[in-house]
């Protein structure tokens, strides 16, 4: 599945990420939650795509074809 969609796997712990963000800070920031959230949010999209290719890439090379 990492192999297969990188992008699906990527987008799901992003939005993961921003919805835990933005439910623990909103009673302390409210609407200024959002920026923290979002910005967590992309940090965990890109960490997630690259953990998404950096599997495809080693399963690539153990399992060829």
């Amino acid at each position: 599945m990492l192999a297969h969609r990188p992008f699906a796997i990527s987008a799901t712990t992003s939005a993961i990420a921003f919805a835990i963000v933005l439910v623990l800070a909103w009673p302390i920031i409210a609407n200024l939650a959002l920026l923290p959230a979002a910005g967590i949010g992309a940090i965990v999209f890109v960490l997630a795509k690259a953990f998404c290719e950096l599997a495809a890439i080693i399963l690539d090379v153990l399992v060829p074809g």
